[in-house]
């Protein structure tokens, strides 16, 4: 098992499955591979346990009693929770499976379980993990710089990312086009970059949802300067 890399101390796989034999055998082999694993035989008391700034990922049956692991993936998207998840299911269903990649599953595997497949999925899914909290520590910054912007330099950052000039902006707004631009350089002061096109850039690169002022859509009934 030296093959595959060890994951950050702070990532568990958390494994849930209502079948004994099959959770101490998942929860034994991923711990003989070096992994941090908590086990439970219920979506229900998985959720009395986990807490949302624990990260890793799921290893989790889509058949379960009570909740299943359908619901209880969409339970997580509910609250925001990006946990990757495997499901392992003893029924290969074609439009369940697709419907569990398609809600953000990193892969699914049929019972009986391909081991060794099971830990290349895991290694994938903390991977995975790894890149979604570098991205949250880099994404809650520049979301707390947004949010730093007064009401009328959000407005003309919307209406910039919608592809509005100055000229446009200030004609939309009732606003001079110098009004526009003094506006627009502290919103870039306040923002740490130098252009729209860095902003844009972060907001890919983060995926921020940033809203996007419609040139179509009626102005902003907003006066504040």
């Amino acid at each position: 098992m030296n093959a595959f890399i060890k994951p950050l101390m702070q990532q568990i796989v958390f494994v849930v499955d209502d079948c004994d034999t099959i959770r101490e055998i998942v929860a034994t082999v991923l711990s003989n591979a070096g992994f941090r694993v908590e086990a439970y035989a219920s979506a229900e008391d998985f959720l009395v346990a986990y807490q949302t700034k624990r990260h890793g990922c799921l290893v989790l049956d889509m058949i379960l009693p009570g909740m299943s692991g359908a619901d209880l993936q969409e339970l997580l998207a509910q609250r925001g929770v990006e946990l990757p998840i495997v499901f392992i299911s003893a029924h290969g269903d074609i439009p369940i499976t697709v419907k569990a990649m398609r809600d953000g599953a990193l892969d699914f595997l049929t019972k009986p379980i391909d081991l060794d497949k099971l830990l290349v999925c895991v290694e994938a899914a903390l991977e995975r993990d790894s890149l979604l909290q570098l991205e949250r520590a880099q994404r809650l910054p520049f979301m707390a710089q947004i949010n730093s912007l007064s009401p009328r330099e959000r407005e003309i950052l919307d209406l910039a990312l919608g592809g509005l000039q100055n000229k446009d902006i200030a004609r939309r707004l009732n606003l001079s086009h110098r009004t526009v631009e003094a506006h627009r350089a502290r919103l870039f002061l306040k923002l740490g970059v130098k252009s729209l096109i860095d902003i844009m850039k972060l907001v890919t690169e983060l995926d921020i949802p940033l809203r996007r002022i419609d040139p179509a859509e009626n102005p902003s009934a907003s006066d504040a300067d």
